[in-house]
């Protein structure tokens, strides 16, 4: 047993004296195998972080798309719900019945950016900022007109559609007025209780929305007015499929969507009824950085591949001009698979000695870029070491596959 451990022992220590001498024998041919290692995971870490330049380039253009001439909200909703936009914003104003006055109704998702100017939202009891995204019945009103109804916040209005009926609806309120007396029963208590039948006589439609907040700002011009989100509802009042906005911008959610996204937008133009709408989106100044991100990608592989292929032929030409070494080996005792190990050991070592040093330099360089193509750069090396391995494997078996005499024949 301790025969066969002092075997083992003394085959490592022939490996390891053969790499030493050899490296020493032959020193510009070591340097040139740990310094191609080295260049060749520096120039592909380089590469990467060049390619990531790119797409954070990409990432950062604010690439803004818009309907213009006007769009329907369903459309609009649609184009947001597809899941290639982000910071969607429309605007559009609809002249409806509200209770029995008539009323510009504005559309918007953002209020503060409809008025200009900084806005203060008092949001009834159940009632948040949310509300202006879900496209529910609600509306947010202003001061004037609570005072101007005599409404409070949580209360519900009516809202009817087509105004140009609104005169047969009051008319239709008077008649009733005998039966329900305006101190028991307000105008929109009697909307709400005999809809279907205003609706039906009088060919609009009706809508409950319950007033969630009540909007002020600084300048005071919009006290009066009237704010909705719109609804999800084909039918209503507000229904996706009746409000036409002037406004629906979104903001490109990511570069590699662009394509997508014009695409869909101009198909929601092509089944739009109004022949005036337009999609717009200027991707121009993405043209270049996508242009040299695509070139990158379609040349990485290639630049993998040349590096793959130059390291491993390198190792195999040291190891081909090694040969002398190897009959020597040969001759002083050694097997054909020890001698196979020892060249095969020293451009492994060297290989990876390379890499290892190419990695610190780059960490030590740019950590944070390393950081960031983590995932690309030990595939890399894997490939590298294993294109090293397979290509130092053969060349060694080939370069000791002649007899011991044939191999001192040879000339480095």
């Amino acid at each position: 047993m301790r025969e066969i451990k002092a075997s083992k022992i003394d085959i490592c220590i022939f490996h390891l004296r053969y790499i030493l001498l050899h490296a020493r024998r032959a020193v510009w041919k070591s340097t040139l195998v740990f310094m191609l290692a080295a260049l060749f995971y520096v120039a592909i870490a380089q590469f990467n972080l060049t390619r990531q330049s790119y797409v954070y380039l990409c990432e950062s253009l604010e690439i803004t798309a818009s309907f213009v001439g006007g769009v329907r909200l369903y459309a609009a909703t649609q184009l947001d719900e597809m899941g290639y936009t982000t910071d969607p914003y429309y605007e559009g104003e609809m002249t409806v019945g509200v209770n029995l006055s008539e009323m510009r109704v504005v559309v918007t998702n953002d209020i503060a950016r409809y008025t200009g100017e900084d806005v203060d939202i008092a949001y009834a009891e159940g009632y948040d900022a949310s509300c202006m995204d879900a496209f529910e019945n609600v509306v947010i009103v202003g001061e004037l007109f609570l005072d101007m109804y005599g409404f409070e916040p949580g209360d519900t209005v009516m809202m009817i559609s087509p105004s140009l009926f609104l005169g047969q609806v009051r008319q239709f309120v008077a008649d009733m007025r005998p039966d329900y007396s305006l101190e028991e029963y307000s105008d929109g208590e009697l909307l709400a209780m005999f809809r279907v039948r205003i609706g039906a006589s009088a060919g609009v439609r009706m809508d409950e929305f319950s007033i969630a907040g009540v909007v002020s700002s600084q300048s005071g011009g919009y006290a009066a007015s009237v704010f909705a989100p719109g609804t999800s509802s084909q039918t209503g009042v507000l229904g996706a499929n009746a409000v036409m906005l002037d406004v629906a911008e979104f903001k490109l959610l990511h570069y590699r969507f662009a394509d997508e996204l014009r695409s869909y937008g101009e198909s929601i133009v092509y089944r739009s009824s109004s022949g005036s709408t337009a999609f717009v989106m200027d991707t121009g100044r993405l043209k270049g950085p996508l242009d040299t991100l695509g070139l990158l990608d379609s040349l990485y592989p290639t630049t993998v591949a040349v590096a793959l292929i130059i390291g491993g032929f390198l190792c195999a030409l040291v190891i081909f001009q090694s040969s002398k070494d190897a009959s020597i080996m040969r001759v002083l005792g050694a097997t054909k698979w020890n001698t196979i190990t020892a060249l095969v050991l020293e451009q492994v070592i060297l290989g990876a000695a390379g890499l290892a040093v190419g990695a610190c330099a780059m960490r030590i360089y740019n950590a944070g870029g390393m950081a960031e193509i983590s995932g690309k750069m030990p595939l890399f090396a894997a490939l590298y070491f294993a294109a090293l391995l397979t290509c130092t494997v053969a060349s060694s078996i080939l370069a000791t596959h002649r007899s011991p005499l044939e191999l001192l024949q040879l000339k480095e």
